[in-house]
Protein backbone atom coordinates (compact mmCIF):
# COMPACT_ATOMS: atom_id res chain seq x y z
CA UNK A 1 0.00 0.00 0.00
CA UNK A 2 2.64 2.35 1.00
CA UNK A 3 4.53 1.43 -2.35
CA UNK A 4 1.42 2.50 -4.74
CA UNK A 5 1.28 5.76 -2.60
CA UNK A 6 4.80 6.72 -3.70
CA UNK A 7 4.26 5.80 -6.86
CA UNK A 8 1.17 7.87 -7.42
CA UNK A 9 2.71 10.67 -6.05
CA UNK A 10 5.76 10.51 -8.10
CA UNK A 11 3.26 10.57 -11.10
CA UNK A 12 1.52 13.69 -10.29
CA UNK A 13 5.00 15.28 -9.85
CA UNK A 14 5.80 14.11 -13.37
CA UNK A 15 2.18 15.57 -15.00
CA UNK A 16 2.60 18.69 -13.13
CA UNK A 17 6.16 19.41 -14.41
CA UNK A 18 4.55 18.50 -18.18
CA UNK A 19 1.60 20.61 -17.48
CA UNK A 20 3.50 23.72 -16.49
CA UNK A 21 5.69 24.92 -13.13
CA UNK A 22 7.69 26.36 -15.32
CA UNK A 23 9.35 23.14 -17.07
CA UNK A 24 9.51 22.58 -21.36
CA UNK A 25 7.20 20.21 -22.52
CA UNK A 26 9.19 17.68 -24.78
CA UNK A 27 8.22 17.94 -28.32
CA UNK A 28 7.95 14.72 -30.68
CA UNK A 29 10.04 15.03 -33.89
CA UNK A 30 13.82 15.40 -33.76
CA UNK A 31 15.91 18.58 -35.61
CA UNK A 32 19.47 16.95 -37.09
CA UNK A 33 19.86 20.00 -39.43
CA UNK A 34 21.55 23.07 -39.04
CA UNK A 35 20.98 26.67 -39.53
CA UNK A 36 21.37 27.53 -43.74
CA UNK A 37 22.87 30.59 -44.12
CA UNK A 38 22.95 32.66 -47.22
CA UNK A 39 24.99 35.76 -48.12
CA UNK A 40 24.32 39.25 -50.29
CA UNK A 41 27.25 41.02 -51.07
CA UNK A 42 27.01 45.23 -50.48
CA UNK A 43 28.83 48.21 -50.88
CA UNK A 44 31.51 49.27 -48.91
CA UNK A 45 32.98 46.03 -47.42
CA UNK A 46 29.53 44.49 -46.12
CA UNK A 47 27.64 41.32 -46.34
CA UNK A 48 24.15 40.62 -45.24
CA UNK A 49 23.21 37.08 -44.40
CA UNK A 50 19.85 35.79 -43.45
CA UNK A 51 19.96 32.25 -41.43
CA UNK A 52 16.80 29.97 -41.65
CA UNK A 53 15.40 27.25 -40.11
CA UNK A 54 12.66 25.70 -42.78
CA UNK A 55 13.51 22.09 -43.59
CA UNK A 56 10.88 20.70 -41.71
CA UNK A 57 10.10 17.27 -43.32
CA UNK A 58 7.55 16.91 -44.46
CA UNK A 59 6.37 20.57 -44.53
CA UNK A 60 4.37 21.74 -42.53
CA UNK A 61 5.04 19.29 -40.04
CA UNK A 62 2.18 16.50 -38.77
CA UNK A 63 0.06 17.69 -35.82
CA UNK A 64 1.27 16.32 -33.84
CA UNK A 65 4.53 15.68 -35.44
CA UNK A 66 5.93 11.78 -35.24
CA UNK A 67 8.60 10.17 -33.38
CA UNK A 68 11.48 10.59 -36.12
CA UNK A 69 9.99 14.02 -37.98
CA UNK A 70 12.62 16.51 -38.82
CA UNK A 71 11.20 19.63 -36.91
CA UNK A 72 13.20 22.80 -37.31
CA UNK A 73 13.92 23.98 -33.19
CA UNK A 74 14.37 27.82 -34.19
CA UNK A 75 17.34 29.85 -34.34
CA UNK A 76 18.95 30.06 -30.88
CA UNK A 77 22.16 32.43 -31.42
CA UNK A 78 23.89 34.23 -33.95
CA UNK A 79 27.50 35.58 -33.28
CA UNK A 80 31.19 36.17 -34.34
CA UNK A 81 33.42 32.77 -33.03
CA UNK A 82 35.61 33.52 -30.28
CA UNK A 83 38.25 31.71 -31.61
CA UNK A 84 39.78 32.33 -34.62
CA UNK A 85 39.30 35.67 -33.33
CA UNK A 86 37.55 38.31 -35.63
CA UNK A 87 39.72 40.85 -37.87
CA UNK A 88 38.73 44.03 -38.75
CA UNK A 89 34.88 42.92 -38.99
CA UNK A 90 31.88 43.47 -37.24
CA UNK A 91 28.44 42.08 -36.81
CA UNK A 92 25.50 44.59 -36.53
CA UNK A 93 21.87 44.64 -37.94
CA UNK A 94 20.96 41.52 -36.34
CA UNK A 95 16.94 41.53 -36.95
CA UNK A 96 14.93 40.32 -34.62
CA UNK A 97 17.39 41.25 -31.48
CA UNK A 98 16.39 38.07 -29.54
CA UNK A 99 15.27 34.33 -30.26
CA UNK A 100 13.29 33.26 -27.81
CA UNK A 101 12.62 28.66 -27.56
CA UNK A 102 9.34 28.98 -26.74
CA UNK A 103 8.40 31.55 -30.18
CA UNK A 104 10.66 29.67 -32.44
CA UNK A 105 11.92 32.34 -35.11
CA UNK A 106 12.68 30.71 -38.38
CA UNK A 107 14.31 33.39 -40.01
CA UNK A 108 16.69 36.45 -39.31
CA UNK A 109 19.23 38.94 -41.21
CA UNK A 110 22.20 40.40 -39.91
CA UNK A 111 25.25 42.40 -41.51
CA UNK A 112 29.13 41.56 -41.16
CA UNK A 113 31.48 44.91 -42.14
CA UNK A 114 34.74 45.76 -42.34
CA UNK A 115 35.20 47.99 -39.38
CA UNK A 116 38.54 50.03 -41.75
CA UNK A 117 37.47 49.59 -44.99
CA UNK A 118 41.04 50.47 -46.46
CA UNK A 119 42.43 47.22 -44.74
CA UNK A 120 40.90 43.77 -45.32
CA UNK A 121 38.84 41.44 -42.80
CA UNK A 122 37.86 37.79 -41.25
CA UNK A 123 36.08 35.94 -39.34
CA UNK A 124 34.03 33.10 -38.40
CA UNK A 125 30.18 32.93 -38.15
CA UNK A 126 28.43 31.12 -35.74
CA UNK A 127 24.63 30.65 -36.17
CA UNK A 128 22.93 28.11 -33.57
CA UNK A 129 19.59 26.49 -33.19
CA UNK A 130 17.85 25.35 -30.29
CA UNK A 131 18.75 21.81 -30.61
CA UNK A 132 22.76 22.94 -30.84
CA UNK A 133 23.26 22.39 -34.62
CA UNK A 134 25.60 24.93 -35.75
CA UNK A 135 26.74 26.29 -38.84
CA UNK A 136 30.23 28.06 -39.07
CA UNK A 137 31.28 29.97 -42.08
CA UNK A 138 34.65 31.56 -42.31
CA UNK A 139 34.11 35.40 -44.00
CA UNK A 140 36.69 36.93 -45.83
CA UNK A 141 36.32 40.66 -47.58
CA UNK A 142 38.89 42.42 -49.42
CA UNK A 143 39.83 45.93 -48.89
CA UNK A 144 36.75 48.37 -49.58
CA UNK A 145 38.54 51.49 -50.75
CA UNK A 146 39.58 51.30 -54.25
CA UNK A 147 42.98 50.24 -55.60
CA UNK A 148 45.16 52.53 -58.03
CA UNK A 149 47.83 51.63 -60.22
CA UNK A 150 50.45 54.25 -58.85
CA UNK A 151 50.02 57.23 -56.75
CA UNK A 152 52.28 59.10 -58.61
CA UNK A 153 52.87 59.67 -62.26
CA UNK A 154 55.91 61.60 -63.62
CA UNK A 155 55.98 62.68 -67.20
CA UNK A 156 59.39 64.04 -66.93
CA UNK A 157 60.67 66.74 -69.67
CA UNK A 158 57.52 67.51 -72.37
CA UNK A 159 58.84 70.20 -75.12
CA UNK A 160 56.54 73.54 -74.99
CA UNK A 161 54.24 73.23 -77.47
CA UNK A 162 54.09 69.18 -77.44
CA UNK A 163 51.48 67.32 -75.11
CA UNK A 164 52.10 63.96 -73.34
CA UNK A 165 49.57 61.44 -72.24
CA UNK A 166 49.38 59.37 -69.26
CA UNK A 167 46.91 57.13 -67.72
CA UNK A 168 45.96 55.17 -64.25
CA UNK A 169 43.73 51.96 -63.78
CA UNK A 170 41.57 51.85 -60.46
CA UNK A 171 40.35 48.67 -59.56
CA UNK A 172 37.71 47.05 -57.55
CA UNK A 173 39.08 43.95 -55.20
CA UNK A 174 35.87 43.85 -53.45
CA UNK A 175 32.79 41.58 -54.30
CA UNK A 176 30.38 44.18 -53.53
CA UNK A 177 29.66 47.26 -56.12
CA UNK A 178 32.31 50.29 -56.50
CA UNK A 179 30.44 53.92 -57.35
CA UNK A 180 33.03 56.29 -58.54
CA UNK A 181 31.43 59.21 -57.16
CA UNK A 182 34.11 62.07 -58.68
CA UNK A 183 37.17 62.16 -60.53
CA UNK A 184 38.94 65.48 -60.45
CA UNK A 185 42.17 67.40 -60.55
CA UNK A 186 43.27 70.00 -58.38
CA UNK A 187 44.49 72.65 -60.49
CA UNK A 188 43.87 71.29 -63.72
CA UNK A 189 45.50 73.85 -65.93
CA UNK A 190 48.22 72.25 -67.46
CA UNK A 191 47.39 68.62 -66.54
CA UNK A 192 43.52 67.29 -68.02
CA UNK A 193 41.59 64.72 -67.57
CA UNK A 194 40.80 63.10 -71.48
CA UNK A 195 39.00 60.06 -71.21
CA UNK A 196 37.38 57.89 -68.44
CA UNK A 197 36.53 61.10 -66.02
CA UNK A 198 32.77 60.78 -66.45
CA UNK A 199 30.81 60.06 -63.15
CA UNK A 200 29.30 58.31 -61.69
CA UNK A 201 30.48 54.83 -62.81
CA UNK A 202 30.48 51.41 -61.52
CA UNK A 203 33.05 49.54 -61.20
CA UNK A 204 32.44 45.71 -61.61
CA UNK A 205 33.39 43.47 -58.41
CA UNK A 206 36.39 41.32 -57.87
CA UNK A 207 38.55 42.55 -60.14
CA UNK A 208 36.61 45.37 -62.59
CA UNK A 209 39.08 47.80 -63.33
CA UNK A 210 38.40 51.79 -65.04
CA UNK A 211 41.32 53.53 -66.54
CA UNK A 212 41.38 57.45 -66.70
CA UNK A 213 43.45 58.98 -69.21
CA UNK A 214 44.96 62.22 -68.75
CA UNK A 215 47.39 64.74 -70.66
CA UNK A 216 49.82 67.13 -69.70
CA UNK A 217 50.46 69.97 -71.94
CA UNK A 218 53.67 72.54 -70.21
CA UNK A 219 53.88 76.51 -70.71
CA UNK A 220 57.09 78.42 -71.00
CA UNK A 221 56.28 78.91 -67.11
CA UNK A 222 56.57 75.02 -66.72
CA UNK A 223 60.21 75.12 -66.63
CA UNK A 224 60.36 74.81 -63.17
CA UNK A 225 57.89 72.42 -63.20
CA UNK A 226 54.24 71.74 -62.55
CA UNK A 227 52.41 68.89 -59.89
CA UNK A 228 48.74 68.31 -59.86
CA UNK A 229 46.74 65.68 -57.93
CA UNK A 230 44.12 63.56 -59.04
CA UNK A 231 41.35 62.59 -56.38
CA UNK A 232 38.86 59.55 -57.35
CA UNK A 233 36.19 59.36 -54.68
CA UNK A 234 34.30 56.74 -53.92
CA UNK A 235 31.82 56.39 -50.86
CA UNK A 236 34.17 53.68 -49.29
CA UNK A 237 37.14 56.10 -49.61
CA UNK A 238 39.51 58.18 -51.94
CA UNK A 239 42.41 57.26 -53.66
CA UNK A 240 45.16 60.27 -55.12
CA UNK A 241 47.84 59.99 -58.13
CA UNK A 242 50.55 62.80 -58.00
CA UNK A 243 51.05 63.73 -61.14
CA UNK A 244 54.19 65.94 -62.34
CA UNK A 245 55.77 67.10 -65.09
CA UNK A 246 58.32 69.62 -66.90
CA UNK A 247 58.62 72.19 -69.56
CA UNK A 248 61.46 72.08 -71.76
CA UNK A 249 62.65 73.62 -74.88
Amino acid sequence: MKKLCLLAAFAALVVGAQAGDGAMVPKPGIDTLAPVVTATALPCGCREFTATELRNIPDPPSTPPKERDQVESGLQRIRLAPDPRAVNTSLSDLTPAAFPQDNPVTSATFKICLTDKSKPGECVVEVQDWKNNITRQLIKIAAATPAISVTSFDFGTVKVGQTANGEVTVTNNGDGPMILETISLQNGSRVSVTAGGSTPYDVPANGGTHKITFTYTPTLASENGDEDVLTVKTPCGDVTVTIKGKGGV
